[in-house]
């Protein structure tokens, strides 16, 4: 059991919608998951990678990210892209952190 499965039976016990049911399931894996939940599923896979290459939070996972370039093409990107979505991940993070100190 990993946390794929705890998360996937957790939002079937909180009657989450389908969609998101099967995008927790299948963020690892997201082209397994059902046809009309791959795209949802694809998009979350690709934020995990990039939250997990530049470590922000704490995912509680030792391993490393896997690159889906399978995921990558299916949604049309190129990895030439990579270093600009990890500068605007860097941005927003920093814009979040300052928000995040202005309500303490």
């Amino acid at each position: 059991t990993d946390h794929t499965e705890i998360g996937h039976w957790l939002g079937q016990r909180w009657n989450l919608p389908q969609e998101f049911q099967d995008t927790i399931r299948w963020h690892h894996d997201p082209l397994k998951a059902p046809k009309e939940s791959q795209l949802l599923a694809s998009l979350i896979h690709i934020a995990d990678y990039i939250c997990n290459v530049q470590g922000l939070g704490n995912s509680g996972n030792t391993t490393k990210p896997v690159f889906r370039g399978d995921v990558w093409k299916y949604l049309g990107l190129t990895t030439s892209i990579i270093p600009e979505l990890m500068d605007q991940v860097h941005t927003e993070t920093k814009k979040s952190e300052i928000f995040l100190s202005l309500t303490k």
